[in-house]
């Protein structure tokens, strides 16, 4: 028909009735084709724009948008058919009409319905943890029935992320990526923290930490698998699942212990020390923390044979790198550790002599007269003090004249250890320190002369009186002595003298040409 020429008689309801329908039906009813074909692509626009924009999320825009442009199509038709068509009262048309739009309106109330079974669905599978199965659900809800425009469509979407989340956490731990599935975990509970989902979050989360820590132990990985298992212990809190937790940490704890102790014939210096540090803290927290699991009642043995591995370099006559482990446990205030402290507070003095000594024959004297020093200071009691007392200051005298002594002196007994007297005396303003080593060995600094010479320009002026010169008088016994002397601007001085019984000796200081 031409859409130009007046047409048959027609109902403007009836036009109006089936332009409601979005198809154009009304304009078909009219024959005005080119306008139903305008018009019905302009309803497929409208549908694709609200499927491509989630209508959904903002339902009155659409709902008026969709009346806006269903009523413009109605009152367009009803238009037509009154400036172009002769009115006519087809009742049968508008009876027909009507039925067509009420099946319509039948079919988005049957749309809308399949729309909220497909989400109940979907939400209950995701309720008992079956988020495979929701997500299709939800996707469908999403899809499909986009246009349904109910607020289920938006909790749709926010399930299927949740659920997506979910499977991608389970997806990491299957394939080992526990690191992944742990922070994928936590995301989930902090963005869902009310969700349905929630227990088996927290249920799967506690099987994925289970088999890391397992993981971990299998590849040795003894500290990590603590941590792990500590961080299940707080997943799992009070439950019944704590007693094998705590088992197993126990369990890690002393694994890693066994592994460190076999590596310690490999280590030295300050590795070896944090080694046994390592080890006597997590046994200390196995007694302290994990008393009532099976591997605390072997932590306190464990101690005692880690002691043992750390504690070989001395009796195997290392005594300076034996120190720095030994310097460690007697600084340990653990009272689960009291047994391995005893023992080094029993074994380090020995340690401390045999280094100074090692060091001595090293030409090390600076780190030999420490090793004595501490031994001295730290053990006043020890049947060794006096000897490492006498040694040390022989250590010092090799520093000072560059040069080992001819012998190590006897244990250290004062400054009248004989009954020979020896007595030095200072011919300079400056004070000198003297050593005189032996048979016995003696350490001192004598003040300065005010009013005697800073040098003399020959040996024959030196020492015109000992009358008030700074002095020091010792009994000796008799034998060879090496007397240093060092002022504080000049080269030390260093003189050879054999004490004899029956003689008193007189020795002047000074620095000469």
């Amino acid at each position: 028909m031409d859409e130009d020429r007046p047409g048959a008689p027609r109902s403007a309801i009836a036009a109006a009735l089936l332009n409601l329908t979005g198809l154009g039906l009304g304009y078909a009813y009219l024959g005005r084709w080119r306008r139903q074909a305008l018009h019905l692509v302009g309803t497929a626009v409208l549908v694709a724009l609200a499927f491509a924009t989630g209508a959904a999320a903002l339902p009155w825009l659409w709902v008026a948008v969709t009346a806006g442009w269903l009523g413009w199509m109605a009152v367009d038709a009803a238009r037509l058919a009154r400036r172009r068509h002769t009115p006519a009262r087809h009742l049968s048309a508008v009876a027909g009409t009507l039925v067509l739009v009420g099946a319509l309106v039948t079919g988005f109330v049957l749309y809308s319905a399949a729309g909220a079974r497909a989400y109940a669905d979907a939400a209950a599978a995701r309720d008992r943890g079956d988020c495979a199965a929701a997500v299709d659900g939800f996707g469908q809800v999403t899809g499909r029935y986009e246009l349904t425009l109910s607020p289920d469509v938006a909790r749709a979407d926010a399930g299927r992320a949740e659920c997506t989340a979910f499977l991608a956490a389970g997806d990491a731990a299957g394939r080992g990526g526990y690191v992944e599935a742990v922070r994928l975990y936590g995301d989930l509970r902090r963005a869902y923290p009310d969700s349905p989902l929630a227990p088996f979050v927290d249920a799967d989360l506690s099987r994925t930490l289970q088999e890391w820590a397992t993981a971990l132990r299998g590849a040795g990985e003894y500290d990590e698998a603590v941590r792990v298992y500590r961080d299940l212990l707080v997943e799992v809190g009070d439950g019944p699942e704590a007693a094998g937790v705590r088992a197993s940490l126990a369990e890690a704890s002393v694994e890693g212990v066994d592994a460190l102790r076999a590596q310690l014939a490999t280590l030295t210096g300050q590795p070896r020390v944090d080694a046994v540090r390592s080890g006597i803290d997590a046994l200390v927290a196995v007694q302290r923390e994990l008393a009532d699991t099976p591997s605390a009642a072997g932590a306190a043995q464990g101690l005692a044979d880690l002691y043992a591995a750390a504690n070989t370099q001395a009796a195997t006559g290392l005594w300076c790198e034996a120190l720095p482990v030994l310097d460690h446990v007697v600084t340990r205030t653990d009272p689960e550790a009291a047994g391995i402290v005893a023992a080094a507070v029993v074994d380090r003095p020995a340690a401390l002599f045999g280094c100074g000594l090692q060091e001595y024959a090293a030409g090390a004297w600076t780190e030999a007269a420490a090793a004595f020093d501490q031994l001295v200071a730290g053990y006043p009691d020890h049947p060794q003090r006096a000897q490492a007392q006498a040694d040390a200051i022989a250590a010092r005298a090799a520093a000072v004249q560059g040069a080992a002594l001819p012998a190590l002196p006897g244990p250290f007994a004062g400054d009248t250890p004989g009954s020979i007297p020896v007595t030095l005396h200072n011919d300079n303003p400056a004070e000198v320190r003297v050593f005189v080593v032996g048979p016995t060995a003696h350490e001192f600094v004598l003040p300065g002369c005010p009013t005697c010479p800073a040098s003399y320009a020959t040996d024959a002026e030196a020492c015109p009186s000992l009358e008030g010169r700074p002095s020091q008088r010792l009994t000796l016994p008799p034998g060879d002595y090496t007397i240093i002397s060092r002022y504080p601007t000049t080269n030390p001085a260093v003189q050879t003298s054999n004490v004899q019984s029956g003689f008193e000796y007189s020795n002047c200081l000074y620095v000469g040409p």
